[in-house]
């Protein structure tokens, strides 16, 4: 079993540094329950030119900064129809930017939505004592912004 320990925060879009979109990852994940353990397939940088492309299943246990995870990589078909038949699902962008992700959220009706995760590991440790400067408030046990949550609330449903 794998521990998946992470922070999460708000950004602030105003102070990132310049983001060239080409360099950022494309992640649709489709979701098949409303409550942990949350059940997702991930497909990510499908068709795109110059990326490696990645297809997995996840399983997340409960909890938001500590909690088990499970993921198994999927033959590319398996995984574009687990997305077509996900009940919701999000688009989002994913930059790197000196060990954190960056996801950039646009939701339909809505203003887009900037989140930065630390994730911790014997690489990069644990969250820095200073903050980057575009880095927000915190939102790691705020259940409404698992990407679960926001799948549910704002993502796109079947027929989309």
């Amino acid at each position: 079993m794998a521990i998946e320990r992470e922070r999460k925060f708000l950004v602030i879009a105003s102070k990132l540094p310049p983001l060239d979109p080409e360099q950022a990852h494309v992640i649709e994940a489709g979701y098949f329950t409303q409550t942990p353990p949350a059940i997702r397939v991930t497909v990510r940088d499908h068709g795109r030119h110059g990326k490696e492309p990645r297809y997995k299943v996840c399983f997340k246990g409960p909890g938001t900064d500590v909690r088990a995870e499970y993921e198994y990589s999927v033959p590319a078909q398996d995984a574009l129809e687990l997305l077509a038949l996900s009940p919701t699902y999000i688009k989002k962008q994913r930059f790197f930017i000196d060990g954190w992700e960056v996801d950039r959220f646009d939701f339909p009706g809505h203003d887009t939505l900037w989140t930065a995760e630390w994730e911790e590991d014997e690489e990069k440790g644990t969250l820095p004592a200073v903050l980057p400067e575009w880095v927000g408030g915190e939102l790691t046990d705020n259940f409404s912004f698992t990407n679960m949550r926001l799948a549910w609330a704002h993502g796109k449903r079947l027929g989309r």
